[in-house]
């Protein structure tokens, strides 16, 4: 088995732990591009592209892929990235956290810099897009024992406001208040208000329990007589 591993990492078509970039380019970089979508989604993974501007003006990609015959100047993983509004993963991109309310003031902030020179470094913003939220929601009571009804269905309380926000200026906001819960937050751009039913919420009672197990029947009556 521990052979099996090692042949893996062998064959691994990655980057090694410790590539770096030429110091002589290095030297020749003035400013780290972070190329990022307008919007993005909380919970989901979007891309980032990253590049390296020169004193000449010109730009050299960090490359996504490796090829160790051909390797490139420059690889994503010669970057540090961190955030407190995501994760960063393979090939530049970013997963965002997945709690709206988190982010609604600060938006999506990512930072990267060259971990061979960490004065080349860049912070951006990506604002938040909450068209992907999930607005359906069906909520339910527990279930009951063996020959008892299941329970009531949670209260739900849902609270409406139009706030202001960094990205919108006029931002929905909904508080969902589910009994036995921590309440969580859904938001909307204001200025294009969803339909009449963009938000859907059940409150079902639980399933009722098994019947009890019926009581013994009665013994049959005694056959007649064979020939």
């Amino acid at each position: 088995m521990t052979v099996a591993v090692l042949g893996s990492v062998g064959c691994s078509h990655g980057p090694p732990p410790d590539l770096a970039p030429d110091p002589e380019l290095v030297s020749r970089i003035r400013e780290l591009v972070v190329s990022v979508p307008r919007t993005a989604c909380p919970g989901r993974t979007f891309q980032v592209g990253y590049a390296a501007r020169l004193e000449d003006g010109s730009q050299i990609p960090f490359a996504t892929r490796y090829e160790k015959k051909r390797p490139p100047p420059l690889h994503v993983v010669m970057l540090n990235r961190s955030s407190p509004d995501a994760f960063p993963v393979d090939k530049g991109r970013w997963k965002t956290v997945s709690d709206p309310a988190r982010t609604v003031l600060t938006g999506f902030r990512l930072s990267a810099f060259l971990k061979v020179d960490p004065s080349i470094n860049k912070l951006v913003t990506v604002a938040p897009d909450y068209s992907c939220l999930n607005t359906n929601f069906t909520f339910k009571g527990p279930d009951g024992s063996e020959g008892e009804a299941g329970g009531k269905g949670p209260d739900v309380t849902i609270r409406l406001a139009l706030l202001a926000s960094p990205f919108y200026e006029r931002l929905l906001a909904v508080k969902m208040e589910v009994e036995g819960r921590e309440p969580f937050y859904l938001f909307a751009d204001g200025d294009r208000l969803p339909p009449v039913d963009w938000l859907h919420v059940i409150s079902r009672g639980g399933r009722g329990g098994h019947g009890v197990a019926g009581a013994e029947g009665a013994q049959g009556t005694r056959g007649r007589d064979g020939c």
